[in-house]
């Protein structure tokens, strides 16, 4: 389940861009998913964490993918943390949603981030709105704002 708090929240457990090396696994780039995530966001093919072919970069390793796209790998693998908002361009919406399919996500919204209308998956906010709509969240949002 995605569970969204809106706003600022005092938490020593939120995930920042620097988090990735503190967690990351190698056998994280085996997983067909994380491979996925990668050619989606950075459009970018990885063989392994060593070895990813940018288009725009070409032969890069892990460290040069976007915050976003190591954010969703580390929402794939990390328990018990907070992520931020901050960290993903609205691009990565839909792999937040597909990852909380099958984990729970807390996920800090600080900006206008943007879902689809329809979500496929239950969200919760931190004042208790259940909702499966991208708009019940940004009318929460705005409310707050």
């Amino acid at each position: 389940m995605l569970k969204i708090w809106i706003g600022n929240k005092d938490d020593e457990n939120i995930i920042t861009a620097r988090s990735f090396e503190a967690f990351f696994e190698d056998e994280w780039f085996d997983d067909p998913r994380v491979k996925q995530i990668i050619k989606d966001i950075d459009k970018s093919d990885a063989t392994s964490f060593r070895q990813i072919e940018s288009p725009f970069l070409g032969p890069i390793s892990y460290r040069e993918l976007s915050r976003g796209t190591l954010g969703l790998i580390m929402m794939m693998y990390v328990d018990d943390y907070d992520f931020s908002s901050l960290y993903f361009g609205d691009n990565c919406a839909k792999w937040i949603l597909e990852i909380s399919k099958t984990r729970d996500i807390n996920f800090l919204m600080q900006h206008c981030f943007v879902f689809p209308d329809e979500l496929g998956v239950e969200v919760i906010t931190d004042l208790g709105l259940l909702t499966t709509n991208g708009r019940d969240i940004m009318s929460d949002f705005n409310m707050r704002g």
